[in-house]
């Protein structure tokens, strides 16, 4: 297998990595969502001496849900990555550019890769503007989370 084919098939590979990763953290989000929401319209009152326990359990609930969002993401972010550091290499080669010269394999967040490739990993990350891109939708997944887990603590408080 040649560079440009090795390329062709990360790209396709992360490709479908970062829409699988996207879709669980946006499903596990809307099951949070819909968790908290029943939280929410739960009256007060209703809850009893159950209410520590309920409230315990609302916690566990963020705080798991919170985390594997933010793995999902975190793993969508490094294939959307991948898949622009082949698209990138892909367009100089078919621009005429000399391919990248064999060289050892190098270690990106756990994935073994060429090191030709990581470096354009790396270059991508480095460019990467706070809220631009990929980031932005798992920034307002992350504030919309953390909204919602301290009305319900309001509501179950309250």
């Amino acid at each position: 297998m040649d560079r440009e084919e090795l390329l062709i098939a990360h790209r396709d590979l992360y490709a479908q990595y970062h829409h699988h990763k996207e879709q669980m953290a946006y499903a596990a989000s809307v099951l949070y969502l819909a968790g908290a929401a029943v939280l929410m319209y739960t009256e007060p009152s209703s809850l009893g001496s159950a209410k520590t326990l309920k409230l315990t359990f609302a916690v566990i609930a963020f705080v798991s849900a919170f985390g594997f969002v933010a793995w999902q993401l975190h793993q969508r972010q490094v294939a959307a990555d991948v898949v622009e550091a082949c698209e990138r290499i892909l367009a100089r080669l078919a621009g005429g550019e000399t391919p990248p010269a064999p060289t050892d394999a190098r270690t990106y967040h756990g994935l073994h890769l060429p090191h030709f490739l990581v470096d354009e990993l790396v270059a991508i990350a480095e460019s990467r503007k706070p809220l631009c891109g990929p980031r932005t939708p798992e920034i307002i997944t992350y504030v919309t989370m953390v909204a919602v887990a301290v009305l319900v603590a309001i509501r179950m408080t309250g």
